[in-house]
């Protein structure tokens, strides 16, 4: 299976580059500057639960979820670290750890590159087509 492929079939990106990382920094000062600790929360949670969400559709389609299992945990503790966050610096902090990018992520066999099976493609496609954080989480993340 060719993952960059399908993914460029469905017009969804297959790398985090320069637009998908400026995405990234917008979302993660829109969650520092919230007004509240709890609005930041609320606005540094909702793409990680959409992604989880992409992932349950996902998992319909294979039986074997192991990958989208430790995913689902992965963003789970992420929720519960955002949840304690002390304040909206804390929750964006919280934020940009989950989706720092060391080095480009580009999918395919190239060096570096990321390969994802079809069950993570179509997980990736769903974030997408939700709301392009939680498919840049899944990028990266699946990764």
């Amino acid at each position: 299976m060719d993952a960059a492929r399908l993914l460029e079939a469905a017009r969804v990106p297959s790398c985090v580059c320069e637009e998908e990382r400026v995405e990234l920094a917008r979302y993660r000062d829109l969650v520092a500057a919230a007004a509240t600790v709890e609005v930041a929360r609320e606005k540094a949670a909702w793409p990680s639960r959409l992604a989880r969400r992409a992932l349950s559709v996902a998992g319909f389609v294979k039986r074997d979820h192991t990958s989208l299992d430790a995913t689902h945990a992965r963003l789970l503790a992420y929720e519960d670290r955002v949840a304690q966050a002390p304040d909206a610096a804390a929750a964006a902090a919280e934020f940009e750890g989950l989706v720092r990018v060391a080095g480009d992520v580009h999918v395919g066999s190239h060096k570096g590159g990321c390969n994802y099976d079809a069950t993570e493609v179509i997980a990736i496609i769903f974030g997408f087509i939700l709301f392009i954080i939680p498919g840049i989480i899944l990028l990266i993340v699946f990764c």
